[in-house]
């Protein structure tokens, strides 16, 4: 195995991590890593410290947030993201501990060379243009490292600071999907705070749109993959 050994969707990142082009809450740079037990207690944290924003559009913020289920989660999303090519990330401070938020590379298209993005970040660091830095930064990976032809991402209609992100990175619209993802039906009337429509607008980049975005070069340039020695892996798709 050679040090530059090769991403792929069935020998995915241990660990991404991102210089950032200017400071984000004293941070320089930010890590996307799978998550870890010892994790479960920052995330509860951050989930709990950020409730009032997570309920208008995350259906899985109205159940039970407790150590004990985040721990479960973990160990399943783990399993996943080796054996199901279902990728989730915590998004980490530059110590590797502190929780800022989370993101994931999704298989929910048709098209297997295909992963659809998804992201939060706490209410403590919102607005300050992280889920911009840590969805080009996926986006890069997805196209330069995994090789994929698509990458999408999908936000309630209402959402329109999802929809800001989806903008800024220049995703292009393709419709609206109608009922896609509302509150669950056991929920509805018992949980405060759901602002969501439940229809997504879908948007998508294929990789003949790189050359078009300005920012995809220098975000790439900022990229660091570790594969799963802990070791840098070099991209498949150089910098266009």
């Amino acid at each position: 195995m050679t040090q530059n050994q090769q991403i792929s969707l069935d020998t995915p990142a241990l660990k991404i991590e991102l210089l950032l082009n200017q400071s984000i809450s004293g941070f320089e740079h930010i890590i996307l890593r799978p998550l870890e037990l010892l994790d479960a207690p920052e995330i509860i944290m951050a989930v709990e410290e950020s409730l009032s924003d997570l309920r208008k559009f995350m259906p899985w913020s109205h159940f039970p947030q407790t150590v004990d289920g985040q721990k479960q989660r973990i160990i399943q999303n783990h399993h996943k993201y080796w054996a199901e090519k279902d990728f989730g990330f915590g998004i980490f401070a530059p110590d590797g501990k502190k929780f800022l938020g989370g993101c994931g590379l999704h298989p929910r298209s048709l098209n297997p060379q295909c992963l659809e993005i998804g992201y939060w970040v706490r209410s403590s660091i919102a607005g300050q243009g992280l889920c911009t830095e840590v969805t080009k930064a996926l986006t890069a990976y997805c196209f330069s490292y995994l090789g994929l032809s698509r990458v999408q991402c999908g936000f309630d209609t209402k959402n329109t600071a999802s929809q800001r992100v989806n903008e800024k990175c220049g995703f292009k619209l393709e419709g609206v999907l109608r009922e896609f993802c509302p509150l669950p039906a056991s929920l509805i009337g018992k949980s405060a705070g759901w602002d969501g429509s439940g229809d997504v607008a879908m948007t998508s980049l294929l990789k003949q749109d790189l050359p078009n975005l300005a920012w995809y070069k220098d975000t790439l340039s900022r990229l660091k993959v570790l594969n799963w020695h802990n070791q840098e892996a070099k991209p498949t798709l150089g910098i266009l």
